[in-house]
């Protein structure tokens, strides 16, 4: 892959990620230089290829005017790390990354040239577009399935300081997100709801669709944005840290340091992807806040999220099963 251009690490392309449900693509495929495609089904169990292909052939070519659009699928890791089936990324303007499961995504996509070469996209000033697990695979820290409570997984670097859940009010999954952000107190959840975009570019967001964005901290604060609102990330990621923080310093002295230095652990992983990724000087983000409703910034996160031995032990026990044995429809 060529050297990446920007310095600052600020993409200057615009990611899409969709709820789900209905997908309005004409204000997107508007905004694209359609010079080339590249679908990716893989969040599909056997995709039908020769469908998308004739899809490919007479909606997006014929009508829409792309110059070429391939398809883009493997279930094999190796093959996403080889040279020449990631070739057709490397010069692609515009990428479409299915609905279906996102464990599929993260389990053949992620941390290989794949990856890297949609992230190189986006530097490019390119265009992603993810709708349901394509959305959720863009965040780092992914939900990898579960109603209620969210088995987690490694996703893209797309979206390194927050956490992307979708369906997020047609399914309910407020609650789902919110055990989450405690378990990932450093973290911002993204709920995009159905019919709807989170879209952003450079370091500013902002929401397109029928329905609404629900941001939301560790502490259950939440924000709803609707069509057309913007918002600044470096107020949200500002406003995780200091409630990381307040949590961390106050654990109770009797328990071991254990959950205090994973959190640090974790606070500082995150500096450093805000500063690779974002560009922002730690300093300057840790002496921000959003406003002055900060005395109950811990609240009940100790009765309700701290986790019990056997709680733990359940949670591994999930993590080492099959997916398809764990992951019902509806729940990815």
């Amino acid at each position: 892959m060529a050297e990446n251009s920007n310095p600052t690490g600020v993409h200057t392309g615009t990611l899409f990620m969709h709820g789900g449900g209905i997908l309005n693509k004409q204000p997107i495929l508007q905004r694209v230089n359609k010079q080339k495609m590249v679908i990716i089904p893989t969040a599909t169990k056997q995709p039908n290829l020769e469908h998308i292909a004739q899809t490919a052939q007479d909606y997006y070519i014929s009508k829409i005017g792309f110059a070429e659009v391939v398809i883009l699928h493997t279930e094999s890791r190796e093959e996403a790390n080889d040279d020449n089936f990631v070739e057709p990324l490397r010069d692609a303007t515009f990428v479409f990354f299915h609905g279906g499961c996102q464990w599929r995504l993260g389990e053949f996509y992620a941390g290989t040239l794949v990856e890297k070469e949609v992230i190189g996209l986006l530097h490019r000033g390119g265009v992603v577009l993810g709708t349901s697990a394509g959305a959720a695979i863009c965040s780092r820290v992914m939900i990898k399935w579960g109603k209620e409570v969210a088995v987690m997984g490694v996703g893209f670097r797309l979206m390194v300081c927050g956490v992307v859940d979708q369906h997020f009010k047609k399914r309910n999954r407020a609650g789902r997100l919110r055990k989450v952000l405690r378990r990932e107190v450093y973290k911002v959840g993204y709920g995009v709801d159905e019919g709807t975009s989170l879209v952003v570019s450079g370091k500013i967001g902002w929401v397109e669709g029928t329905s609404s964005v629900t941001v939301m901290f560790a502490n259950s604060r939440t924000k709803e944005y609707f069509h057309g609102e913007k918002f600044h990330f470096a107020d949200q990621m500002a406003y995780a840290l200091k409630i990381g923080d307040a949590i961390r310093e106050k654990l109770p002295q009797d328990q071991t340091n254990e959950r205090s230095e994973e959190l640090k652990q974790s606070r500082d992983l995150l500096l450093a992807e805000i500063e690779k990724s974002y560009a922002y000087s730690p300093e300057k983000i840790i002496g921000r806040a959003l406003d002055d409703e900060d005395d109950n910034i811990v609240g009940d996160y100790f009765s309700s999220s701290a986790q019990s031995d056997q709680q733990k032990q359940n949670q591994q026990d999930e993590d080492k099963k099959k997916p398809e044995d764990v992951a019902p429809k509806n729940t990815c």
